[in-house]
Order: structure tokens, then C-alpha cells, then sequence
């Protein structure tokens, strides 16, 4: 497999990386997430028609080129879901740890002020509520269903399927006016040596990182990832648009406490850790 994609055949933008993989790979199974107890599948296709339709539900909020949408999420199929339709509309992803601070959050949403916030649950909501009055302006979409005062992804998708039926051609409109050197993504660090501090990453520098990982990682549609790490660090957020590319399966952990299972439960032959992880594995 090493080889097939090279350096001069690089996908432009990220959603042409999405598209390019869904052409390339259709697959029952593109993500992987558990709920309920069972493992449930998201086709390539239905993983396509889901980001457009974020797209389009944030395209009639207004969330227009160039504008930053924080997301302050667990790492799910929804992250992704959401990064994608983000990135279809020329906006800017802002991704914030769920565990970095409350003073953190309002650092980092002062400094990139987001026309709008994706946050996981009400728990999350809860933990920073007084950072959200302090923007009262932004406005604030949930993964969640049933957040009291919130609207919730499955409303704004709903959204974006009326829009798509009312304009069909919108989202190409939207996604063939990106560049790749757009900015796609604004990545702040922890925080943990003073205040996070943010490197803007342009859709060229996060494209060739995927592709050039995939002329050396041999992986392909036959392999499945088990992916833990969060996706609002840079590593593996690459890892997942590798893995896409390539057509691997991508499969969530459920959190950090269930990997053990998880990995018993999917039996990757693909997964990203620090070292210390996989030494405990081996110890066990």
C-alpha cells in the first residue's frame, strides 16, 4: 500500500480529503461508536451526507468563510461529523480540551471569539455556565439532545437537510470556494506553562500531514482504528484523517476508563498512544 497516494496528488482541502476517501472507499462501517451497549456502524456515505448537512445547518446560522466555531467536545463520531461541516463552510475549527478549565475556556473564547460553540453535554454546559453568559452573543449547539435553552445537532442537521432539499447546489458552492491555504483549524496548547496559546494550521499544512503519513503507514479498508486520544490535539486528529483517507474504520472508545474493553471489543490493528500506554498493555 505504500506508495499509492504521493505527495503530488495531495487533496486540496479537507473536505476534498472526505470526499476523495468516499469516492475511493465506500464501506458499511466508515465510523464505529458504541452506544447502548452495542456497536453501531456509520456508512461513507451517510458520514458524507451528515457533513454536508452540518454544513448547511451552520451555513443558514450564518457561520460564514472565515469565521471560528469553537468545539468543546469528548472525542466522538460527532467531533468529527462536526469538523467536517466546519470545514465545509470556510470556517475555522477552534477545538478546546473538555478538561481544560473553565478560566482556560473563557481564555481561549475571548482571545478567538467563535461565532459559535459546539460543547458535548449538559455536564459540560453545566461546568462552564458562567463562561457562556460571558458571550452572550455566540451561540451554542449541543451534542446532546434536550438541553434545556440549546439547540442540538440533530436539529441542526435536520436544518441543513431542509436546506440541501431547498438548494442543492449550495454546498458545492460553499466547499469549491476554499483554498488550501484557508485556515482550518486554530490549535491551543494546554495551558499548562501560562495561557494556551494558539498556531493557526491552513488546510494545505493539515492535508499533506495525512497524505505524507499515509505513504509510510501501511494501512488500508481491511484495517480498523481504535481511537482514544482526544481529537482537539493535532496527533490524533491527524490520525483520523489518515485513517479516513486510507478507508480504515475508524472506531471511538467510549472513554478512557473502557479502552481495555474496547480493545477486547474491536480488535484493532491500528491505534495511536503515548508509550506508557502500550507498556501497560504488555505488563498485563
Amino acid at each position: 500500500m505504500i506508495g499509492e497516494m504521493t505527495t503530488l496528488n495531495v487533496p486540496e482541502t479537507l473536505i476534498e480529503l472526505l470526499r476523495h476517501a468516499v469516492d475511493r472507499h465506500r464501506k458499511p462501517d466508515a465510523l464505529r461508536y458504541k452506544s447502548e451497549r452495542q456497536w453501531r456502524d456509520i456508512s461513507s456515505d451517510d458520514l458524507l451526507t451528515r457533513v454536508r448537512h452540518a454544513a448547511l445547518g451552520l451555513d443558514r446560522l450564518g457561520i460564514a468563510s472565515g469565521d471560528r466555531v469553537a468545539m468543546l467536545a469528548e472525542s466522538s463520531p460527532l467531533w468529527t461529523i462536526a469538523d467536517f461541516g466546519i470545514l465545509a463552510t470556510g470556517a475555522i475549527n477552534v477545538p478546546i480540551y473538555p478538561t481544560q478549565s473553565s478560566q482556560q475556556v473563557e481564555y481561549i473564547l475571548e482571545e478567538s471569539r467563535p461565532s459559535l460553540l459546539f460543547i458535548s453535554s449538559a455536564r459540560q454546559v453545566r461546568r462552564i455556565r458562567p463562561v457562556l453568559e460571558a458571550f452572550p452573543d455566540m451561540r451554542v449547539v449541543t451534542f446532546q439532545p434536550g438541553v434545556e435553552g440549546y439547540v442540538d445537532f440533530a436539529t441542526l442537521e435536520a436544518s441543513g437537510a431542509e436546506a440541501d432539499a431547498e438548494s442543492p447546489k449550495r454546498f458545492d458552492e460553499l466547499r469549491s470556494a476554499i483554498g488550501s491555504d484557508d485556515p482550518a483549524s486554530i490549535i491551543y496548547t494546554s495551558g499548562t506553562t501560562g495561557e494556551p496559546k494558539g498556531a493557526v494550521l491552513t488546510h494545505r499544512n493539515m492535508c499533506f500531514n495525512a497524505a505524507s503519513s499515509a505513504e509510510v503507514i501501511a494501512c488500508g479498508p481491511g484495517d480498523v482504528a481504535l481511537s482514544f486520544l482526544p481529537l482537539s490535539h493535532i496527533f490524533e486528529r491527524t490520525v483520523v484523517y489518515l485513517a479516513i483517507l486510507r478507508g480504515v474504520t475508524v472506531c471511538y472508545a467510549e472513554s478512557l476508563e473502557s479502552v481495555a474493553a474496547n480493545l477486547l471489543e474491536v480488535r484493532p490493528t491500528m491505534m495511536t498512544a503515548v508509550p506508557r500506554f502500550f507498556e501497560k498493555v504488555y505488563e498485563k
